[in-house]
Order: C-alpha cells, then structure tokens, then sequence
C-alpha cells in the first residue's frame, strides 16, 4: 500500500481547461473590438485626409492673396488688361511694373503661382478652374479661383493691390 503524504493537496493552480476558457474570451473581446478599432482608424485617416487638404488650400490661398496683392496698377492706367484665359492666367503691373506679369498657371498636376520666372507650386489639387475676379461692368479687379483638395470645394477671390482710376463718360 502507499503511504499518503503528510502535505495536503493544493488544488488552486490553474488547469488546462481554465487556459482554454480565458483565450476564448480573450478571442471573442478582440474580435468584438476589431471593428470599432477599423473604423476609428479609418475616421483617423479621413480626418488627416481633411486636414492635409485644408493646410494645402491655406498655402494656395495665401500665396494667391499675396501676389494679386503685388499686383499694382497706376491710378492713370486705363485698365488692367489680363491674358490668357484658360490654363494660365496673367496679369500685368506686378510690383508695378506694366512688363512684369503675376501668373497663376495650372499644368494638371500643380497650381503655379508667382512670376513667370519663379513660381511657386501648390500640388495636391483637383478639378482647378481659374478666371477673373470681375466687378458689375467687366472690369478685372483681380484673381478668382476655385480647386477641390482634401474631399472639399475651395474657391479664392483675391483682388489686386491697386485698380486703374475707371473712366467716365466725358472723360479720356
């Protein structure tokens, strides 16, 4: 016969069953939280997204308003007559100087803005229309642009640092 042991048994370990049990539920919460982590990842990267669209419309906005800005006209000008419609745009007078234009172009991959020789480019934009900012009578006053970045429409209305004194009836 055996001998029992003067010690005695401790049954409070964990068993293999009791493992089994815990890594199924470990399982099941992780597979419940799968999908409320895809989603706030997913919103997380819509939201960078947004932002990154924002930042580049601000860039293009403000590199806009800054160069119709320098675009100066003397009161005796008679107008500011703007070329090239369409893909580019320019304007005379920049700096005040009737020979030096401020171009707006777009070349289907980045918006260039400046002058003609060094120009600033704004990528990321989508669907860019550009034109005049007119007032009532057809006179140009300054840039008008509209582009979509980010999942967002944008659109700049940015006027000229001067205008051309406009003539009246009577008046040369």
């Amino acid at each position: 016969m055996r001998e029992s042991s003067s010690k005695p048994r401790n049954d409070s370990g964990a068993t293999f069953a009791h493992t089994l049990v815990a890594l199924a539920v470990l399982v099941a919460m992780s597979a419940a939280s799968y999908p409320l982590a895809s989603s706030a990842i997913a919103a997380l990267g819509k939201a960078a997204d947004s932002a990154f669209g924002a930042s580049r419309a601000l860039v293009a906005d403000a590199s806009i308003r800054a160069l119709a800005a320098r675009v100066r006209a003397p009161f005796w000008a008679a107008s500011i007559e703007p070329a090239n419609p369409g893909d580019a745009i320019e304007a005379p007078w920049l700096d005040g100087e009737m020979e030096k234009p401020a171009v707006i172009a777009w070349d289907g991959e980045a918006l260039r803005i400046g002058e003609a020789e060094a120009a600033f480019r704004v990528g990321g934009l989508e669907h860019v229309e550009l034109a005049w900012l007119e007032d009532g009578r057809g006179r140009v006053l300054g840039f008008a642009l509209a582009f979509e970045t980010g999942g967002r429409a944008w659109r700049v209305e940015a006027p000229f640092g001067s205008f051309p004194r406009p003539r009246t009836e009577g008046t040369p």
